[in-house]
């Protein structure tokens, strides 16, 4: 599945199940998911959001290989989060720069953050094969729902700010 050359529009890609999904170049919020491979999701080269695989620069996030007991997001820098290998009963936050950063109910495959500010970004209810991220604010993408073999990303708009 291949959406391309989105320009400042909604994009909603529902169930993917359990197949290769590519999404790229959403101009102006550009979004760039692909290989999600059953439980393994990669975004990469999201502009104006700025959430790029490696080295988020201003305020983003980078989630690279989320499996399903196994998140990785790495190099956030300006204003975000570093979470390392959350692997079942492993939680490991580090390097928070210039932002706020509520860690809270972590439950063997269940990862709780909340209240990122200067990146915005709510990540909630992460559970073994489950990935809710929701109000992500700038790019606003909200991606629900990542099941083992499902893939919902709805709701991408073209750099919305909330006030």
């Amino acid at each position: 599945m291949l959406a391309s050359r989105l320009l400042c529009v909604d994009v909603l890609v529902s169930h993917v199940l359990c197949v290769d999904v590519l999404v790229s170049h959403v101009l102006c919020v550009d979004v760039l998911v692909s290989h999600v491979l059953c439980a393994d999701v990669l975004v990469s080269h999201v502009l104006c959001a700025d959430v790029l695989v490696s080295h988020v620069l201003c305020a983003d996030v980078l989630v690279s290989h989320v499996l399903c007991v196994d998140v990785l997001v790495s190099h956030v820098l300006c204003g975000d989060v570093l979470v390392s290998h959350v692997l079942c009963v492993d939680v490991l936050v580090s390097h928070v720069l210039c932002a706020d950063v509520l860690v809270s109910h972590v439950l063997c495959a269940d990862v709780l953050v909340s209240h990122v500010l200067c990146a915005d970004v709510l990540v909630s209810h992460v559970l073994c094969a489950d990935v809710l991220v929701s109000p992500v604010l700038c790019a606003d993408v909200l991606v629900s729902h990542v099941l083992c073999v499902d893939v919902l990303v709805s709701h991408v708009l073209c750099c919305v700010r909330a006030s």
